[in-house]
């Protein structure tokens, strides 16, 4: 059915063919018509399994046709008077793969290709592409790359310093005398250091400073702080003694580092002591005076109560407001102030000016009525 439908519409393109078109039923139909020369014809290729569209084309000069066929590309040359149905069979190629191999820097190497391996094959001995046409170009060796090595590690033939730059070295595995060369970077912590000097003495609290300096360069130098403090190294103030308060402790001589704190009873810092050992504790207040001053009254007298006031500390005179029970009566209490009378509409009473106490308190007796001023008239 496909080959049907292909020399179908090659019948139909033989209408349009370049300079006229040649008659289905003219027994020579490769010569002139109607005194036009026909010189291109479409065909079908007779191939096995190809059944592709041939382009026909008359040589004039050898007198003779000859086509391509424009679906299998066959290196066959199509030659002959005519269009003919006698073409030798198709071949096709048995490929082999030839990998592509690089160049290196002691041998050369090939870009892939491929050959047939069919002995009867045409092109027998010829170098193909993928698709088995013969390369234009049958040279596939590639030269010699002078760049293509195969370096080993990098190596160290010279150590950088703190001053100048190193060299390392790598070498080709194939070929020795291949190698190459190469600068590091200064490396700016390969110093050679002198020894370690004081520049500032550890304390008891604070750990000291040293400094070393590079024997390649002076300007290269570390600092660095001492692995630890020396607690033998006291800056010592005298504390002179202080004698305690009824509230306030006092304190013995000694002497105090002003770095650490740390107390000494000597001014070499070798005998050392604490906070406990140095201080007087407060004598606390005695409570013992009766001193019945206003500065000290806890409550004055009342009409039935003496007056209460509060004790007082024989060392500084301090109030004993705020201790439970010490305190003192003093004097007598105030009696009762019973001034007139008081009264209301039935009843009257004696009351004291300075508490709510009352006594004498009867009902009123009224005796005879006495006209204190006489009725007049409207």
């Amino acid at each position: 059915m496909k080959k049907a439908l292909v020399m179908l519409l090659a019948v139909l393109l033989c209408v349009c063919v370049i300079g006229g078109v040649a008659s289905a039923g003219s027994k020579d139909p490769f010569k002139c018509y109607d005194d036009k020369k026909v010189d291109s014809m479409i065909g079908v290729c007779l191939h096995p399994g190809c059944c592709g569209l041939v382009m026909w084309h008359y040589d004039w000069d050898d007198e003779e046709w000859e086509g391509d066929c424009l679906r299998c590309k066959c290196d066959y040359e199509l030659k002959g008077t005519a269009p003919s149905e006698s073409y030798p069979p198709l071949h096709e190629h048995k490929l082999v793969k030839h990998e592509a191999v690089a160049a290196t820097c002691t041998t050369g190497g090939n870009v892939e290709y491929y050959t047939c391996s069919d002995p009867n094959c045409p092109d027998s001995g010829k170098n193909l592409d993928s698709t088995g046409k013969v390369l234009a170009d049958q040279n596939v060796s590639t030269p010699i790359d002078p760049d293509a090595h195969d370096w080993g590690e990098w190596v160290e033939t010279k150590a950088a310093t703190c001053t100048e730059k190193g060299v390392e070295k790598r070498v080709c595995s194939r070929d020795e005398s291949h190698f190459e060369t190469r600068e590091t970077k200064v490396d700016l912590d390969a110093h050679d250091w002198d020894e370690w000097t004081t520049v500032t003495p550890a304390t008891c609290t604070e750990k000291g400073v040293e400094k070393r300096v590079c024997k390649r360069d002076e300007s290269h130098f570390e600092i660095k702080e001492t692995s630890s403090t020396d607690p033998s190294n006291h800056k010592l103030t005298h504390i002179a003694a202080v004698a305690a308060t009824c509230t306030e402790n006092g304190v013995k001589e000694h002497y105090e580092c002003t770095r650490c704190n740390k107390l000494f009873w000597d001014k070499e810092g070798k005998q050392a002591t604490t906070l406990g050992e140095v201080t007087i504790g407060a004598q606390g207040h005695d409570f013992v005076l009766k001193y019945p001053h206003v500065n000290y009254l806890k409550a004055a007298a009342t009409c039935t109560t003496p007056a209460v006031y509060y004790k007082s500390c024989s060392r500084c005179g301090a109030s004993s407001k705020g201790e439970t029970g010490v305190y003192f009566e003093h004097g007598n209490p105030l009696g009762h102030d019973l001034g007139g009378w008081v009264y209301d509409d039935y009843t009257h009473w004696k009351k004291c000016s300075r508490c709510d106490y009352t006594e004498q308190k009867a009902a009123h007796t009224y005796g005879a009525g006495v006209v204190s001023k006489m009725p007049t008239c409207w």
